[in-house]
């Protein structure tokens, strides 16, 4: 489910950060999934929500440390920054995903929703554990899953 305001989301042990410039005429909420637009065309090299788009390719790049809002007057691609959490174990809503799924690469299908379907959605860690309320993910930033 799509963020409409900063999201709580727990970690066990937040990592380094990493700022990244913001694609135009967005906001990203604390908490939210970020990648970047890896496509050609309005946009490539920007941060944006996760899978807001599936038709372009993404890259995971972090979970959003603090709301950053690019719709202000004003706002251009590049304007403002947002800085992410770039290692880590992070909980999101446990959604459809059970405890077999444990040990499993997980993707993102839009910036608050974590999944096991490959197509469109960027690759954002494994998941390190499933409790009644969260899928806990060790992410991992670059797209090199082993």
């Amino acid at each position: 489910m799509a963020l409409t305001a900063n999201a709580v989301v727990p970690s066990l042990g937040e990592g380094q950060t990493r700022a990244y410039k913001m694609a135009d005429n967005i906001v990203i909420y604390r908490g939210a999934i970020v990648a970047l637009r890896r496509q050609t065309g309005t946009g490539k090299g920007y941060a944006k929500n996760a899978a807001t788009n599936a038709t372009t390719v993404e890259q995971f790049v972090g979970v959003a440390r603090e709301k950053v809002d690019n719709t202000l007057t004003g706002h251009v691609e590049g304007g403002k920054s947002v800085e992410v959490y770039t290692q880590g174990v992070f909980g999101f809503p446990v959604g459809s995903l059970v405890a077999g799924d444990v040990g499993a690469v997980c993707y993102a299908s839009d910036e608050n929703t974590v999944t096991l379907t490959s197509t469109n959605n960027p690759v954002i860690g494994r998941i390190a554990a499933i409790d009644a309320t969260y899928v806990w993910v060790e992410i991992i930033t670059g797209g090199a899953i082993s």
